[in-house]
């Protein structure tokens, strides 16, 4: 898990001033598969080795005093620069929003971390405020991932050349750097975007800043201090399918625009049958404690957007290409008629089949 404020209008502020870190939870199954570690603990002794490693990545940009720098005003996401409210609708600190020009690793920029020619448990968590990641190495170097934000993936590890993460998203990964040398150096390099992520693949001209956003970290490779007995697991527990009865409930997302200015003010949760709502709305989603139920997600913005719940996990089922824009339309003609009828069903604004999970998000999850 990761643990982060959640103060209402703050939320943004407190996570990038740094509140946010790693609560990890084990249970006897994982103990037994002789994963690389141990991880850092409290009052472990100072020479200790570590070969599980927490890693938080974020971007922030700083002054020149080395104080954190975080825009305070809207011109700095798209140049508008007024009127704001009450002479419009557009809130005058508000960032749709925030891009930093710097990675930052465990709090530190640009961090190294010495790693043996062995194997390592990585788990990875994508702390950034909009940023999506896609990590990778610049020298060969394959990614077993054994689990995402509610543990263990099912089966077995899949392996992965590159990570996609989205804000939230975690992944507990091994590595094995024992076909390097001492003295070699590994980049983890990001090939996400310097801007709102709008999904795969990625233009080589949208990619992060090679010299900046485009480098997470460095792992430098020293001497073997001991024998690695540890394993890449080659089966991993299963994980039983979630299936319900219950009719799937349609939630949408949707980014509230000021048509004068033709700027989006303000991003929104909803439902298919109300519309977009408010943060005073009362409670749709109101399932009874034990049941299970499909919440088909429908995206009415312009960007991939993660959505990220608390305490429950779900499993992803499958994406589905819809016209965003024919949905949108039926959706506002069924709120401003007299809604006698069913809210548009999406399946009936379908654009193709629906798209499997992919492969590294087969297990249970909290963010998607």
């Amino acid at each position: 898990l990761w643990y982060h404020d959640h103060s209402l209008g703050m939320t943004r502020l407190n996570v990038y001033a740094g509140m946010a870190g790693f609560w990890i939870v084990r249970d006897d199954v994982e103990d037994s598969l002789n994963l690389p570690g141990p991880a850092p603990r409290l009052r472990d002794e100072p020479e200790t080795k570590y070969f599980e490693i927490p890693i938080a990545i974020q971007d922030r940009s700083f002054n020149a005093d080395g104080s954190l720098f975080y825009p305070g005003s809207r011109t700095f996401f798209d140049g508008y620069d007024g009127p704001f409210i009450p002479d419009s609708s557009v809130p005058p600190i508000w960032n749709p929003e925030f891009f930093g020009d710097t990675m930052v690793v465990n709090g530190r920029t640009w961090p190294y971390l010495e790693v043996e020619p062995r194997k390592y448990r990585l788990r990875l968590l994508n702390g950034c405020n909009s940023r999506f990641l896609i990590l990778k190495t610049d020298r060969p170097l394959t990614f077993h991932q054994i689990g995402s934000e509610g543990g263990l993936l099912p089966d077995a590890p899949v392996a992965l050349t590159q990570l996609l993460m989205a804000p939230a998203e975690r992944a507990d990964v091994i590595v094995d750097f024992s076909s390097f040398e001492p003295g070699d150096e590994i980049i983890l390099l990001n090939l996400g975007p310097d801007s709102p992520f709008g999904g795969l693949p990625v233009d080589p001209e949208d990619q992060a800043d090679p010299e900046t956003t485009g480098q997470v970290m460095k792992f430098k490779v020293v001497e073997l201090t001991g024998e690695d007995t540890s394993e890449i697991p080659a089966e991993l527990p299963p994980i039983e399918p979630l299936t319900t009865e219950l009719p799937a409930r349609d939630l949408t997302l949707n980014e509230e625009m000021d048509e004068q200015a033709g700027i989006p003010i303000a991003a929104l949760l909803g439902t298919g049958a109300a519309g977009p709502l408010s943060w005073s709305a009362d409670v749709t989603e109101t399932p009874t404690s034990g049941d299970t139920e499909v919440w088909r997600i429908l995206n009415l913005t312009e960007d991939a957007h993660p959505v990220h719940l608390h305490l429950v996990m779900f499993q992803v089922l499958d994406r589905t290409p819809f016209d965003a824009d024919a949905y949108h339309q039926a959706q506002a003609e069924y709120l401003e008629g007299d809604k006698s009828g069913p809210p548009p069903d999406p399946k009936d604004f379908a654009e193709g089949d629906p798209v499997e999970r992919n492969s590294w998000e087969a297990g249970l999850k909290d963010t998607v």
